[in-house]
């Protein structure tokens, strides 16, 4: 990336899809001076895992997978309903109706070994500064603009999200709604916002770094915490 464009909301996060080590080799040292932080995958199953787990920002895929074709792996990126950008990435030549097939199945383009690096970068960088802020727009939406934690929305969705792991790796899940005990107030006095602030604040600097918190009301808020069973709940 130059140092006059306009830097990333955070640090990109690229995967890097084949058994092939000096492909993996070839390409990690290219982009690890550009800001991005790189993961590998040995096979197409290990890397659509890897996409539930992280939030990924750049696939770059050999066409020849150990137990997928390239195309084959895009093709269930998209049915995941997954917006990355894909690159597929060959040692040889590609013909027009190869290039054609991995378009389809929803690479966003393809390129071939040896390649030109600037002109490679020029594409990826702008595919992946498109991408990121689109991710922070949606993940602005999803927030409480007066403390910062998310929203009603947000919370579902991290729910949705924390619920399918707990359930996949049969680990415990704990929801706990706390309300601060204001009385008869109403949502309007004038104090209510500063007291919302200070216990939004406590919250966040007391939660675990897994821990999803939330507010659902003027006075409500919503901890949701992995790897908790009753007993922890009750602790926390």
């Amino acid at each position: 990336m130059s140092t006059t464009e306009t830097p990333y909301p955070r640090p990109p996060l690229a995967l890097i899809v084949t058994a092939h080590e000096w492909v993996s080799l070839s390409v990690m040292t290219l982009f690890a001076p550009r800001g991005y932080a790189v993961l590998r995958s040995h096979t197409g199953l290990q890397a659509l895992q890897r996409l539930r787990e992280a939030s990924v920002d750049l696939l770059i895929v050999d066409r020849d997978l150990k137990d997928m074709s390239g195309i084959d792996f895009c093709r269930q990126v998209r049915g995941q309903n997954v917006t990355v950008p894909v690159m597929l990435l060959s040692t040889g030549p590609w013909t027009r109706d190869e290039k054609l097939a991995a378009l389809q199945s929803g690479a966003w383009d393809v390129c071939s070994l040896p390649m030109d690096s600037e002109e490679l970068f020029l594409r990826l960088d702008a595919w992946v500064r498109a991408k990121l802020l689109g991710d922070q727009s949606r993940e602005r939406g999803l927030l409480d603009p007066e403390t910062g934690l998310y929203n009603a929305q947000g919370l579902l969705r991290r729910m949705a999200e924390l619920g399918a792991g707990a359930v996949r790796h049969n680990r415990a899940l704990a929801c706990v709604v706390l309300a601060a005990g204001l009385g008869d107030a109403g949502g309007d006095e004038p104090w209510l916002g500063d007291v919302v602030r200070q216990l939004s604040e406590v919250l966040r600097q007391t939660g675990r770094a897994s821990d999803t918190i939330g507010r659902i009301s003027p006075t409500e808020f919503v901890i949701v915490a992995p790897d908790t069973d009753p007993e922890g709940a009750r602790g926390l």
